[in-house]
This record gives structure tokens, sequence and C-alpha cells, in this order.
């Protein structure tokens, strides 16, 4: 199973993230486990200076996956054309 987190926005259901989600299925046959990440996930963190709603959440991924094995983050604006296993 390959872990997949994806940066986003509090909104859910955006068309920016289900044609990504569709996309990293189209290309692949593995099993994909996608994790979302949004602001209210992280309602401690400062974000006033971050480019975006979601900059800096690629470093939580180590402590979401309780310091162990490898995962793969996207911004949610990113599109995947080839097998994300590779």
């Amino acid at each position: 199973m390959i872990k997949i987190f994806i940066g986003t926005s509090e909104h859910q259901d955006t068309a920016a993230e289900k044609v990504l989600v569709y996309s990293l299925h189209k290309n692949t046959n593995e099993k994909l486990d996608i994790t979302f990440l949004r602001p209210s996930m992280f309602p401690d963190w400062d974000r006033t200076t971050w480019g975006t709603p979601f900059s800096y959440f690629r470093y939580a991924i180590p402590e979401l996956c309780k310091w162990k094995g490898r995962a793969i983050y996207m911004d949610v604006d990113q599109l995947n054309f080839k097998n994300i296993a590779d």
C-alpha cells in the first residue's frame, strides 16, 4: 500500500482533489492510502507567513506515520501521469 498525503484547503470534495485522486488511481494498480491534510487538522499551527494554507503540512507526515515507512506528499494542484509506485 502506498501512503499519499495531499495538502489542501479546508473545503472538501473540490474539483482539484477529485482530479488528483482520479489521476493517481488511473495510473496505478497499487492500493493507495490517501489522506488529505487540511488546516483544521493543525489548529495550533501559525500559518500567517505561509504561501498557501497548507505549505508546511509535509513536515507533519513523519509523525502521522509514527516515524515508520515511507510516504509521498503532494499539493492538491498537482496531477499524476505515471505509475506512482515507480
